[in-house]
C-alpha cells in the first residue's frame, strides 16, 4: 500500500454540465472542511508487490486503487485492508483517513472512486443529488454495527429509553435527574465533532433529522471520545458498538423502545446478536460506495468488504454483525 497526499482533481474527466455544477459546490464545501481534517495514510512495504501493481498495467486485476475511509472506522478496518494488500499482489491500494463529511464531499464532486463510511446521504447531499440530478451511488453493507451511548463501567445507570434520550438531547433545559434521581451531577454528552459519522448518525437516527438543543461537547477524534469517558465517570460517549466492543473499562447502556409494530422491547445487552435480532434501536450499516457501476478494481474492493469469508469472519469476530455471512444464533440454557 503506497503513501500518497490527497490531491485535487479539477482537470479529471468532464461528464456534463450538472456533474461540473455539483463538482464546483462540493469544492467548495471540501476548502472549507480541508482545514479542519487530518489525514492519515496506510504505508507498506511493496517488496511483495507484482510490477502490474506499479500502475504501469491498468486492468481490473491490476494497478492501483485509491480509497477515503471514515476516521471513525479507521483503526477498526486495518486488518481488512491488510488482508487486501495481501490477497492482490497485482494491486497496490492507498487508503487515506478523513473525516465522513470529507469523503462523501469527495464521493459526490466525482474526486472519489470509492469510500468507506457507516452512514447514509445527508440531508444537504440528498437535497443537491436530487437538484443536479445525480443518481445515488452503487454501494454494499458489509457489516452491521450500533449507535451506542457508552459510559465508564462505574457510570450509575445500565438502562435508559430511547425517549428519554430523544428528550434528553432534544430540549436543552430537560435534566438525567428528571427521569433518575440517583444522578447528584448532571450527566454530559461527548460526540466526535459535526463532520464525523457519529455526530451525523445522532441526528439522522436518534433525532430523526433534527439538530440535537442539548449541549453536546465535540471532540476532534472518536479516539479522543473514548479516552474522555474513561477519565470523566459522569460522561456520556456517543459512538459505535465496533469501538467499544473490546474495551472492558467501558459499557453500552441498554436502550428500551417500542419496535416498528409498536411493540415494546425491554433493553437488552448492547451485542451482535441483539443488532441481528433487532433488539436495539439505533442500528447503522457499514457502506462501502463506488463512484461508477462498473466491473473495475474498485467494484471488486466492495465485493472483498460485503462477500470474501476471512473478511466477514472478521467483523463477527470482532463483535458486529457481518452483512453477508449466515448466522445461527444459539439459546443459552
Amino acid at each position: 500500500m503506497r503513501n500518497e497526499k490527497l490531491e485535487s482533481s479539477n482537470g479529471r474527466q468532464k461528464t456534463g454540465v450538472r456533474i461540473q455544477n455539483l463538482r464546483r459546490f462540493f469544492s467548495k464545501v471540501s476548502i472549507f472542511i480541508l482545514g479542519l481534517f487530518s489525514f492519515a495514510l496506510v504505508s507498506c512495504n511493496n517488496s511483495n508487490k507484482d510490477p502490474k501493481a506499479t500502475g504501469i498495467y491498468e486492468s481490473v486485476n491490476s494497478g492501483t486503487i485509491t480509497c477515503l475511509v471514515d476516521e471513525s472506522v479507521w483503526d477498526f478496518m486495518q486488518p481488512v485492508f491488510k488482508m487486501y494488500d495481501s490477497a492482490y499482489k497485482e494491486i497496490n491500494p492507498t487508503f487515506i483517513k478523513v473525516t465522513s463529511r470529507e469523503a462523501m464531499a469527495q464521493l459526490l464532486s466525482g474526486n472519489a472512486k470509492v469510500i468507506v463510511t457507516p452512514r447514509d446521504y445527508l440531508k444537504d447531499e440528498d437535497s443537491l443529488m436530487k437538484v443536479f440530478k445525480v443518481k445515488p451511488h452503487e454501494r454494499a453493507i458489509y457489516a452491521i454495527d450500533g449507535l451506542v451511548f457508552y459510559a465508564n463501567k462505574d457510570f450509575p445507570l445500565d438502562s435508559i429509553s430511547d425517549e428519554q434520550l430523544k428528550t434528553l438531547l432534544a430540549k436543552p433545559d430537560a435534566k438525567f435527574k428528571d427521569y433518575f434521581p440517583q444522578f447528584k451531577k448532571e450527566p454530559v454528552f461527548i460526540c466526535n465533532d459535526f463532520t464525523s459519522s457519529e455526530y451525523a448518525n445522532l441526528q439522522k437516527i436518534v433525532l430523526k433529522g433534527k439538530l440535537p438543543k442539548k449541549q453536546i461537547i465535540l471532540e476532534k477524534n472518536s479516539e479522543f471520545v473514548k479516552n474522555y469517558v474513561k477519565a470523566n465517570p459522569d460522561a456520556i460517549g456517543i459512538g459505535y458498538l465496533s469501538q467499544i466492543v473490546k474495551d472492558t473499562d467501558l459499557k453500552g447502556l441498554m436502550v428500551s423502545f417500542n419496535d416498528s409494530t409498536g411493540k415494546y422491547i425491554f433493553p437488552h445487552v448492547v451485542h451482535q446478536a441483539n443488532i441481528l435480532r433487532k433488539y436495539y434501536p439505533f442500528i447503522v450499516n457499514h457502506y462501502v460506495y463506488i463512484l461508477e457501476k462498473r466491473r473495475d478494481r474498485v467494484f471488486w474492493f466492495a465485493m472483498f468488504l460485503e462477500r470474501e469469508f476471512i473478511v466477514q469472519s472478521y467483523f463477527n469476530n470482532s463483535g458486529i454483525v457481518p452483512s453477508y455471512a449466515k448466522i445461527r444464533l444459539v439459546e443459552e440454557e
